[in-house]
């Protein structure tokens, strides 16, 4: 089986950053219309960053946002931070690419190996 995890030169936050925002695009706007809850995705991301950072970067902009693009596009959110994104989001996509549809009701899991994965709640 070939591995799909995709790997980035340590500290390399702005290739982490836009590999996140493409994928969160991709979820946006790759799927049937229904496949992909925005609000359920955005929660799943957000939880990840502390509200601090979230004030912080609604500050910097000047006004709120909305979805997580402006947030994954900040430049402010640390190497770890966007490590636990990608790999939620990697799992959204892979469960979409099965015909699966995400929603508030799904959950995340880490299995011992730190794979993560998206189950029916």
């Amino acid at each position: 089986m070939k591995n799909k995890t995709i790997q980035f030169i340590p500290g390399d936050t702005e290739a982490m950053a836009e590999y996140a925002v493409a994928r969160y695009s991709k979820l946006l706007t790759g799927y049937d219309v229904f496949q992909i809850d925005d609000e359920a995705l955005d929660s799943a991301i957000e939880e990840l960053v502390p509200q601090r950072i979230r004030v912080a970067v609604n500050e910097a902009r000047g006004c709120a946002s909305f979805g997580c693009r402006p947030l994954l596009e900040s430049g402010i959110l640390s190497e770890k931070m966007l490590l636990k994104i990608i790999a939620r989001l990697d799992a959204v996509v892979e469960y979409a690419e099965e015909g699966e549809e995400f929603t508030i009701w799904n959950e995340f899991r880490t299995n011992k190996a730190g794979k993560v994965t998206v189950v029916n709640g």
